[in-house]
């Protein structure tokens, strides 16, 4: 299974076992047209002998699947991929017939899924709690290579976009190009957040830290937004302190409501538990009053 040493393929009539499968990371390298005329619900499906790109994958500590036609071409796939830090990917050798092994409620033809990756947890559990786009655009602060923001940009949302990273910043370009993230949507800004005056004033209806913590933003946040804006905030959190870049990047137990006080936030959710890839975090979600 995914995570140990490939044993070969998994036959096709255990396909739905398979932990990739529930959470939908299906990678189809059949043919286009084979894809079209049948596949497993939810899958993505990139020809080969195209390589997949890595933003368009799920990260890199969920299983994946790679459903091909052809043994050979599945392991060599497999190989790349592993070569590039992906150790949870398996195969499935999918041929003519095979689709009759599976549910039929989980068979579905077209063109599938434009790309398996994902909005980070936490920040898509909370959608409900967002406000209207027409409030205003959202921060993203440390935005990385910006799932984040160009799934935002997806529910209507403009976003200010900040990393110091310009090769993450040129990662969250292409993939709002890939999305079709329409022109103007996503603003994208290389700034150190290090120094918290270099965010733009404002005023923003929302700001997520997502993977990334900075005291000194969260408390010039107040300053920059509007009432009923949103603050979502999930970092790491260290049990027992180590150095001092720890301490600085990683939340103490229990630390993160008192950074945001009341007034002028509303806490309206706050959790302590692990992030999908099993490190401590915490989250939680405010409104400005």
């Amino acid at each position: 299974m995914a995570g140990e040493a490939p044993t070969g393929p998994l036959p096709a009539s255990r396909l739905a076992e398979h932990p990739a499968w529930r959470l939908g990371n299906l990678l189809d390298v059949r043919p286009a047209a084979v894809f079209a005329a049948g596949h497993a619900a939810g899958s993505c499906n990139v020809p080969a002998p195209l390589r997949p790109a890595s933003l368009l994958l799920p990260p890199r500590h969920e299983p994946l699947l790679v459903i091909a036609e052809d043994a050979a071409m599945a392991r060599d796939l497999v190989a790349w991929l592993r070569g590039r830090g992906r150790e949870r990917v398996d195969t499935c050798v999918l041929r003519a017939g095979d689709l009759d092994l599976l549910p039929p409620a989980s068979i579905e033809a077209g063109p599938g899924r434009l790309w398996l990756w994902r909005p980070p947890a936490f920040l898509a559990e909370h959608e409900p709690l967002l406000p209207s786009p027409e409030l205003g655009p959202f921060l993203d602060l440390g935005c990385g290579g910006g799932r984040s923001a160009v799934w935002l940009a997806s529910l209507g949302h403009r976003v200010c976009a900040i990393d110091r990273d310009p090769e993450a910043l040129e990662r969250l370009r292409r993939l709002a190009d890939v999305c079709s993230v329409p022109e103007g949507r996503i603003e994208r800004r290389c700034l150190d957040l290090r120094t918290p005056d270099a965010v733009p004033r404002g005023p923003w209806a929302g700001a997520i830290m997502i993977r990334f913590m900075s005291r000194a933003l969260l408390a010039r946040l107040p300053e920059l937004l509007l009432p009923g804006s949103v603050v979502v905030i999930r970092a790491l959190r260290g049990e027992a302190w180590g150095a001092a870049t720890e301490r600085r990047h990683k939340l103490a137990p229990g630390e993160l409501p008192r950074l945001l006080p009341d007034p002028p936030f509303e806490l309206l959710v706050h959790r302590e538990d692990d992030d999908p890839d099993g490190r401590a975090a915490a989250g939680a979600v405010a409104r400005q009053r």
